[in-house]
């Protein structure tokens, strides 16, 4: 027969408080004892777990059923195995339309950038000078 702890405050007695922290932290109980003979114990609040409800079973007229073999083709059964494969033909896929879209943008929508060129106008690559610490 479990009964429910009535609260006390123990932030007036320092000892009290700083037994019940040092219960809190360890996890572990401790009983209270006077001249040998016991008092009462002290053990550390254990937050319940609470039980997930168990799911019910499906009823006859659940619209789940309504589904129930309608795949008549062969799919399969290596999606697992090849998860990586299929993920990459799907992204590949993806990428590709994408791709497509890109290009058939209006051209007023796409403006190239004139970048400055790194040579000179003679097409040839400038020479370098030597410096001396001289």
């Amino acid at each position: 027969m479990t009964r429910e702890a009535v609260p006390t405050d123990v932030s007036d007695v320092p000892a009290l408080a700083r037994l019940a922290h040092e219960v809190a932290e360890s996890g572990t109980r401790r009983l209270l004892t006077e001249h040998g003979a016991p008092l009462a114990v002290v053990s550390p609040v254990v937050p319940r777990k609470r039980r997930t409800p168990r799911p019910k079973p499906l009823s006859r007229d659940n619209p789940i059923w309504e589904i129930v073999g309608t795949v008549t083709e062969d799919v399969g059964s290596d999606v697992s195995e090849n998860k990586h494969k299929y993920l990459a033909e799907a992204y590949a896929a993806e990428t590709e339309r994408d791709a497509g879209q890109r290009q058939r943008a209006p051209s007023s929508a796409i403006r190239p950038r004139s970048l400055p060129s790194p040579l000179p106008a003679t097409g040839t690559m400038p020479r370098l000078r030597r410096y001396s610490a001289e």
